[in-house]
């Protein structure tokens, strides 16, 4: 026994992990050893001689104890236990002699805690792969990701990732690229190129605590260089710490720590050999230690996305091309123009439209497996021959003109397109043909139409630039043969002795001349004349299949004409002859636009005719008025010398006059103003003097009057004299106005200066703007009652364009003058307003003419010669005058200046 106990020593302490433990019978604990004792804090001396009581919890004691009696009993277990947070995997066995005799049970126990955790883990682990797994089948079998509907299936997909990886955001970030995706709900693009690759944008973002879905954030790649590198380098990138994590610690400040995360999980999407974006699953504080699967899981998303993405363009390829089959079938059956299908180069047609058939003549069924050769559809070879090269050379045509033969024999043009193509694995052509018969037969007539056109104007043009009527009509009758093709063109007209001739003609030189017929026989003349009575025009294709007259039968045989076209020349309602065009060589049918065209030119030729006949009245009445116009040249003349006559003897009389009466008139103020200064009383007739300084007034007026005459005499003769120098308008105003108190205190009445002192300088004389001052105001004091108010003014405008000379009629509305006025770019105009009693709009427009009376409402009975001096005057200095006034509301005079320097 003690040689068995040393060994079940030595067994024990060489137990890995463990130890070996032998009890007795009353389960108490003779041997106990292994290196595994120290590791669970019981050394052997606790053990050895102790029951399990002793020594285990009583928990521990009720899971061992059947476990030893079964031992004892000879059986062998195997079970675990746990204690102190550690697992122990136990094994009992009986310990038997040599005779087969129970001695003792012993146990032999191993920790497996590390185990049954890495097992737990594993089946961990297992169950979150197949989870896994099976949310990754069910999302790929899903028709959304099928059917291409990728804004769905990405929706799916990040709800899909967050609930199988329990984290808070999973989000699907591609580049901004240049091909749109039209499912999502703004702009992506699905190919990089160097301008827009950095920069990402959220396509769908999943917050599972919130069950949200939110897109649209931007980040720009070149930002986070390290984490983009590792992209293109890594499977997935699973950064526990992200804050820590060389390759996204980028985003800390920006993105992390903003959002409170702290994990990130996030796999690179890849199509067709480039990176197109990311797949990023985000998890909160405290974060998150991502597993080995979960990395996996991570990579399959974004595969899947890929996926996805790949469906969803093939979904629109598909699309686009039973669109675009549709489309071509539609175009095929529906298209206006002959559409086909061969083979090439044999050229065999293999389907035909509707349109083929009705253009060619053929059914389907006739050309089906035929070539054009065989069907005779080639009208030239060579044009075959040519379409062939360009298609094996070019590979397509484009707007071949050629001609093609209907089933009919008929010939017509076509434009001819076709291209190779490949039509299930077989070349073939796509031929495409447009009749234009239609157009070219348009285009001709259109030609033939301009042709025409040009034709009537040139001979109108030459009907319109001459007048020698024999000329017109023998290049008329020669045109219209060239034009028409025709043997003989001519003209004939009837006379007024009844006879009818021929006046113009153009022949072929192998057919007889017509020039110099007539036809003289009465009979013949009106049965000729009945053909047109009516304006009606004679076509006929062919004279042998009508039935004439006999003398028109002999004049078809005569003239050898086989087809015949007559048009009346009609002037007003008389038939003045026909223009008429014949076929000698064959019959003819004649054409509308010919028929067209001959009226036209027959009356073009009436018009000619009456032209002539008018030229021919016109130089009758020329000669008449040629007389007529001398003979009144030589009365006007000399009315015109009585005229001068009578302005002379007037300017005589008008200077002697006013000579005369200023000499006389000078002498009566001189003597009348001695008697008021020496007094009257020395008279032999006492005059009081009351009436002595009405005469002195009366002379006054009387010289004023003549002087006013005279200067009005000059201007008109050798116009207004000017004195120019630099002139302050406010300074001589207020001169002015000192001058004429006593005037207005005479006349009770006052005036307001409101003229300002800094008006700018003009160029003007002084003494005749003097005149218009003083002629104003004097002109205002004499129209109205004592007591008038005056206003006088002046402001600064500025002129936006050249005054073209024209002023201002008297009521401020209509010019008054040509005289031509200086460009400026700004005057002065100075306003003088009284109170008075105003005048009407008539009197107004001729207040400034020369010997014009006052109105009847105004005092006055003078006549004005101070105000058509006034005009002169201001006109003289390039400026203008008016007068705005209505009854009872007083009257506002203005005149303009131009500053001095423009």
């Amino acid at each position: 026994m003690l040689e068995s106990e040393d060994l079940y020593r030595t067994l024990a302490k060489n137990f890995p992990n463990g130890g070996v433990f032998l009890f007795d019978r009353d389960l108490r604990y003779c041997i106990a050893e292994g290196a595994g004792l120290a590791a669970i804090g019981v050394a052997k001396e606790l053990l050895e001689g102790k029951t399990i009581w002793q020594v285990w919890p009583a928990q521990i004691c009720h899971i061992i104890e059947p476990y030893y009696r079964a031992a004892l009993a000879g059986e062998t277990n195997a079970f675990e236990v746990q204690y102190d947070n550690r697992v122990f995997s136990l094994h009992t066995l009986p310990v038997k002699n040599d005779k087969g005799e129970i001695l003792a049970g012993m146990v032999m126990s191993q920790e497996i805690t590390e185990r049954k955790i890495a097992e737990i883990a594993l089946r961990e682990s297992e169950q979150r792969l197949r989870r896994q797994n099976k949310i990754l089948m069910t999302l790929a079998r899903r028709k959304t990701l099928n059917r291409g509907d990728l804004n769905a299936a990405i929706r799916e997909i990040t709800e899909a990732a967050a609930q199988t990886l329990e984290i808070e955001r999973v989000s699907v970030w591609l580049y901004n690229f240049k091909l749109p995706i039209s499912d999502l709900r703004f702009p992506i693009k699905t190919k990089p190129d160097e301008s827009s690759k950095f920069k990402l944008v959220c396509i769908d973002l999943y917050e599972r605590s919130a069950n949200r879905h939110s897109q649209g954030v931007e980040i720009a790649a070149d930002t986070y260089p390290n984490y983009f590198q590792a992209l293109e380098t890594e499977r997935t990138i699973a950064a526990h710490d992200a804050h820590t994590d060389p390759r996204t610690k980028e985003f800390s400040q920006n993105y992390l720590t903003r959002l409170g995360l702290r994990s990130m999980l996030d796999a690179p999407i890849w199509l067709e050999g480039q990176m197109v974006g990311v797949v990023c699953h985000e998890q909160v504080e405290p974060g998150r230690h991502w597993a080995l699967e979960e990395e996996n899981f991570a990579g399959s998303i974004a595969d899947l996305v890929s996926l996805a993405i790949e469906a969803h363009e093939r979904q629109r390829t598909e699309a686009a091309l039973r669109e675009s089959e549709e489309k071509f079938s539609k175009a095929f059956r529906s298209s206006p123009s002959a559409i086909a299908i061969a083979s090439f180069p044999e050229g065999r047609l293999i389907d035909i439209n509707d349109n083929f058939s009705s253009i060619s003549g053929y059914d389907r069924a006739e050309v089906i497996g035929r070539t054009a050769l065989e069907l005779n559809l080639w009208v030239n070879l060579e044009d075959r021959f040519q379409s062939i090269q360009m298609l094996q050379n070019l590979g397509a045509i484009r707007n071949f003109e050629f001609q093609f033969r209907k089933k009919s024999g008929e010939i017509m043009v076509g434009l001819y397109s076709a291209e190779r193509i490949d039509l299930g694995g077989q070349e073939c052509i796509l031929l495409v043909v447009t009749d234009i018969s239609d157009r070219i037969r348009d285009q001709e007539q259109i030609k033939i139409a301009a042709e025409r056109d040009r034709l009537l104007a040139q001979i109108a043009l030459r009907i319109r630039r001459s007048l020698n009527l024999d000329q017109i009509l023998n290049t008329t009758v020669a045109e219209v043969r060239q034009f028409l093709h025709a043997d003989r063109v001519y003209i004939y007209q009837g006379t007024p002795t009844g006879i009818a001739k021929v006046v113009a003609e153009s022949v072929d030189l192998q057919w007889p001349s017509m020039r110099g017929w007539r036809l003289e026989n009465r009979t013949e003349i009106a049965a000729t004349q009945a053909l047109f009575k009516e304006n009606c025009v004679r076509v006929i294709d062919d004279t042998s299949s009508i039935e004439v007259p006999q003398f028109f039968a002999e004049f078809y045989q005569q003239y050898h004409i086989k087809a015949g076209l007559v048009v009346p020349i009609m002037l007003g309602d008389e038939a003045f002859g026909v223009l008429a065009a014949h076929q000698c060589s064959t019959p003819r049918h004649w054409q509308s636009f010919e028929i067209d065209l001959l009226q036209q030119l027959a009356t073009q030729v009436a018009i000619a005719i009456q032209q002539a006949e008018l030229y021919q009245q016109v130089q009758a009445l020329n000669t008449n008025l040629e007389r007529q116009v001398q003979e009144r040249t030589a009365q006007l003349e000399q009315k015109m010398q009585e005229l001068q006559e009578l302005n002379q003897i007037k300017d005589l009389f008008l200077h002697a006059v006013t000579h005369d009466l200023r000499t006389p008139v000078m002498g009566w103020l001189m003597v009348l103003k001695n008697l008021l200064n020496n007094g009257s009383e020395q008279l032999a007739i006492p005059v009081s003097r009351s009436i002595l300084e009405r005469m002195v007034q009366s002379s006054d007026r009387q010289l004023y009057l003549i002087n006013s005459l005279l200067e009005v005499h000059a201007s008109e003769i050798h116009g207004i004299v000017l004195h120019r120098e630099p002139v302050q308008l406010g300074q001589l105003i207020s001169s002015i106005l000192a001058e004429l108190e006593p005037l207005l205190a005479k006349n009770q009445a006052n005036i307001t200066n409101l003229v300002p002192n800094n008006l700018p300088i003009i160029n003007a004389d002084p003494n005749q703007l003097w005149r218009v001052f003083e002629n104003l105001i004097a002109n205002a004091l004499n129209h109205n009652p004592p007591g008038l108010c005056l206003t006088l003014s002046a402001t600064v405008e500025t002129v936006d364009k050249e005054v073209a000379g024209v002023g201002e009629n008297l009521s401020g509305n209509s010019p008054i003058t040509n005289y031509q006025l200086p460009i400026t770019n700004s005057l002065i105009r100075i306003t003088l307003e009284d109170n008075g009693v105003g005048m009407n709009q008539e009197t107004c427009d001729h207040l400034f003419e020369i010997y014009v009376r006052g109105s009847h409402n105004r005092r006055s009975t003078s006549i004005g010669l101070g105000l058509y001096l006034c005009r002169q005057i201001i006109i003289a200095h390039g400026g203008e005058i008016g007068v705005n006034s209505s009854p009872g509301a007083g009257a506002t005079f203005w005149f303009t200046l131009p500053v001095l320097g423009n």
